[in-house]
């Protein structure tokens, strides 16, 4: 068999009689948007030879059946470090935040990738293009990661509040319409945006998943995030997401949508000229809070920067075994 020469033993074909695993590839599972283990969003981090295929990638998620799953593989193009593939347990994703930020984390705590050094900053060749992550320290250590948008932020079409109240098991009167109406945003994944009247109405929130299937289904957007003022200290805004329609019924942490969200809220706040942070949680209902950080600046009216970040807690590394038969 050939051997395959990655970072930190990566890959290896092999041939173990009488198991049939033809193919090694060493992960990590790494706990993002959070400074404690086993809260934040769990994400599988998978270092990958290149022409691995797709198919095989998505079994590989659906195994771990986390929320997403990141492949790096060798870039494509010099000024990028890694290339990354993402999945949810159910399909490929073009872009999402926190795997961004958790691949980000391990490969700044790596020091290397496909033989280029890795300091303050990672540029990840994604689907959707470069993406560019700052590299969160302290101590020196690598803590976490910053992900800045790859796209302009897009506003899209209001969708119809007493949809959304049916699709989240809310009643009309608990969608907040004053700051905006559900819209549907992107900065590379399309969300519905639902500013929610209270934390009480924001707990109460759960997909009907019939809803979804009939009216919000992943072609028009992946998913709802709902937010609402949070009266917590230290928290700016509490937030859930639902996804059922790609394998998500609930994130405790979504870096993109959280992205997206920043970006509106900026887009909207009075002024033609500010800078603005945001400190979001999300999670607390599932058992898994999450802490998010996100910073935007608008120019003249124009939103010119945002961006979404946290910290990153590792949890497990370990070796996946891939049958010969599935390559």
């Amino acid at each position: 068999m050939t051997s395959v020469a990655l970072p930190r033993s990566v890959a290896k074909l092999c041939n173990h009689s009488g198991l049939g695993i033809g193919m090694q590839l060493s992960y990590s599972v790494v706990d993002v948007f959070t400074d404690s283990c086993f809260g934040g969003n769990p994400l599988a981090v998978v270092w990958a030879p290149e022409g691995l295929a797709s198919h095989l990638m998505q079994k590989i998620a659906h195994e771990f059946n986390l929320a997403e799953t990141i492949f790096l593989l060798p870039p494509r193009h010099d000024e990028c470090h890694v290339r990354t593939r993402i999945f949810t347990p159910q399909t490929e994703l073009p872009f999402a935040g926190h795997p961004t930020v958790g691949a980000s984390f391990i490969l700044g705590r790596a020091g290397r990738a496909f033989g280029r050094a890795i300091t303050s900053d990672v540029l990840l060749e994604q689907n959707i293009g470069a993406v560019h992550a700052e590299l969160l320290t302290e101590c020196d250590a690598v803590v976490g990661g910053i992900v800045s948008s790859p796209e302009p932020l897009a506003i899209g079409p209001d969708v119809d509040p007493e949809l959304i109240a049916r699709a989240c098991n809310l009643r009309p009167d608990q969608i907040e319409t004053s700051r905006h109406a559900p819209c549907i945003c992107t900065c590379g994944n399309a969300l519905v945006f639902v500013e929610v009247t209270s934390e009480e109405a924001l707990s109460q929130a759960s997909p009907v998943i019939s809803e979804f299937q009939q009216h919000l289904p992943r072609e028009r957007a992946i998913g709802v995030h709902l937010y609402t003022p949070s009266t917590k200290e230290g928290v700016d805004y509490a937030v859930r997401m639902f996804a059922p329609m790609v394998g998500i019924t609930e994130d405790p942490a979504t870096g993109a949508s959280n992205l997206s969200l920043v970006g509106l809220l900026t887009a909207l706040a009075p002024g033609n000229t500010l800078r603005t942070s945001y400190r979001l949680e999300q999670g607390v209902q599932m058992g898994r809070p999450s802490q998010l950080r996100g910073d935007a600046t608008k120019l003249d009216g124009v939103l010119s920067e945002f961006r979404i970040g946290g910290h990153c807690v590792p949890v497990a590394e370990g070796t996946l075994n891939i049958p010969s038969s599935f390559q």
